[in-house]
């Protein structure tokens, strides 16, 4: 099997990234250098810990991917819109009527902000009502006309998987669409908070599945993090 316990982890390094300070953990497995990068801190050190907590405990690590075998995520495997429809489904029958509504606006904020491009010729309105009142609408989506599920179908297929989310930038990117107004003011605070706390449910759903280690979305009171240069006007939303 291609595990070994050659394992060696390094203090977590602070560099500054291109928009902000960012912190790398560097481990090794089998030789094999490895390196993951957070926009906090304590995520670093949540990532950190849990590999040197694996060591300690006589975990074998796959030389390929460098992590703990027992803990190795499913990320890459996983694709964010079947993942978002999937945590979607589970919320639906536990929660009300407005929490459906918010979870659902949620996930279509971050799934247009992850999305490669537009789909030619439809208007990011009617993405927007194909996600929020169809994708992750439970009751709905069963009975979704041919051409909303012909755009849903487009829409999987140029977003990325869950390892996107490893990504500080793309974090990043989807925590300032959800703080954006369409002309560039910050959105109200009651709504990014709203909003801050759906993805850390999302996230935490990840984790219980094992796809992915940690959350990836930063905690703090600066919720909406300040744009380095020009924001695609497309992703944002005018509410």
């Amino acid at each position: 099997m291609d595990t070994t316990f050659d394992v060696r982890v390094w203090q977590i390094e602070r560099g500054a990234g291109r928009l902000r300070e960012s912190y790398g953990v560097r481990w090794s497995v089998a030789g094999k250098r490895h390196r993951k990068s957070f926009q906090t801190f304590a995520l670093a050190d949540g990532f950190r810990a849990e590999l040197v907590t694996a060591t300690h405990a006589g975990e074998p690590f796959n030389v390929s991917t460098g992590l703990p075998e027992r803990h190795e995520p499913r990320a890459s495997s996983v694709e964010w819109h079947d993942f978002a429809v999937q945590f979607a489904d589970g919320q639906w029958p536990r929660v009300s009527a407005n929490h459906r509504r918010n979870t659902a606006r949620t996930l279509m904020i971050v799934t247009t902000a992850l999305m490669d491009r537009d789909p030619p010729g439809v208007p990011s309105r009617r993405v927007r009502t194909a996600l929020s009142d169809w994708a992750f609408n439970t009751n709905r989506r069963g009975g979704a006309p041919e051409d909303i599920v012909s755009l849903l179908g487009w829409v999987r297929r140029h977003t990325p998987t869950m390892d996107a989310w490893t990504d500080p930038l793309v974090v990043q990117d989807v925590l300032l669409v959800l703080g954006t107004l369409l002309d560039g003011r910050r959105a109200a605070a009651s709504s990014v908070k709203r909003h801050r706390r759906v993805l850390h449910l999302v996230m935490k759903y990840a984790i219980v599945r094992g796809i992915l280690l940690s959350d990836p979305v930063p905690e703090g009171r600066n919720l909406t993090p300040q744009p380095a240069g020009a924001i695609d006007r497309r992703r944002l939303l005018n509410v």
